[in-house]
């Protein structure tokens, strides 16, 4: 059988160019001048008989027929992943990269590395900023954790940890009846939609009938309830440090769902890596083991 197949190169040029945009980002990320990125693709244009970007003043639009013909380059780039990830010996050398939003690695997952570490010392893993599956087709992570759709076109999903709300407070001397709400003071952060569902779902007293201090960071309404001067929201995720260290407490239940589920993701041939099988069933085992706690 023989294939209508365009140069591999310029393929390449035009999935990176389509995912920025941009011909100039394109060519930091292949290693190349802009111009050969702009040549690739037009070489590709005139190989199709289409046009597949528009040119406008500040970067690149794809044409109608340049998205139709993304989608499916983009699925045949990770079914060539996932078929040499799965025959690829991996360098015994080379740490496992797991990439995660930076927000997420920070206060959730940085953290608990020491307990991994403890258990797997033979395995190294280098942490790394990843905010899409593309990080996996483009060789930056072999594992990325994500919050959103539990699919990521043909990529193993596996459910980490789920976010859960809650009230917090640096000190545990409010009591933990919902009643005492009415005499505490309620430290907002743009999340009063969170509060009225959390009090809601505990039976509590409405929002607006309770003494509150609104500021415009999250961050500081946090500081404030480290520091006793009320509750704030708190978060499993976000805030999980502080609340595994004892700093934060929860001291009224239950906890509202509602927030982001992350999940790791992976290609299927990765599961049967040792390191990346012990990483996790690591990350699986801890998640579960939060999600019990947390709930």
């Amino acid at each position: 059988m023989t294939y209508r197949l365009p140069p591999l190169n310029a393929l390449r040029a035009f999935e990176a160019a389509a995912r920025h945009l941009s011909f100039k980002q394109a060519a930091v990320e292949l290693h190349v001048t802009p111009g050969a990125v702009s040549q690739q693709v037009k070489s590709l244009e005139e190989t199709l008989g289409i046009r597949l970007f528009d040119r406008i003043h500040n970067g690149l639009m794809l044409t109608i027929e340049g998205q139709q013909y993304l989608t499916p380059i983009r699925a045949a780039f990770t079914k060539i992943t996932h078929a040499t990830e799965m025959v690829a010996p991996r360098d015994a050398q080379a740490p496992l990269k797991v990439g995660a939003e930076p927000g997420f690695a920070i206060a959730w997952l940085v953290p608990k590395m020491l307990d991994f570490y403890e258990r797997q010392p033979e395995v190294r893993v280098a942490i790394g900023e990843a905010g899409s599956p593309e990080a996996i087709v483009q060789g930056e992570a072999d594992i990325v954790i994500l919050p959103g759709a539990s699919t990521y076109g043909g990529l193993r999903c596996d459910l980490v940890v789920e976010e859960l709300f809650a009230p917090v407070v640096g000190v545990e001397e409010m009591g933990s009846r919902v009643s005492e709400l009415e005499t505490a003071t309620i430290l907002l952060a743009e999340d009063s939609s969170l509060w009225e569902a959390w009090l809601e779902q505990a039976e509590g007293p409405a929002l607006s009938s309770l003494t509150t201090i609104e500021f415009s960071d999250r961050g500081m309404a946090i500081k404030a309830a480290l520091a006793g001067r009320g509750l704030a929201m708190g978060s499993t995720v976000i805030d999980a440090r502080e609340l595994e260290e004892g700093s934060l407490a929860r001291p009224f239940e239950p906890a509202l769902r509602g927030g982001a589920s992350y999940y790791a993701v992976y290609a299927p041939g990765r599961a049967d890596c040792p390191p990346d099988r012990a990483f996790l069933d690591w990350l699986l085992s801890v998640g579960k083991a939060e999600a019990a706690i947390a709930a």
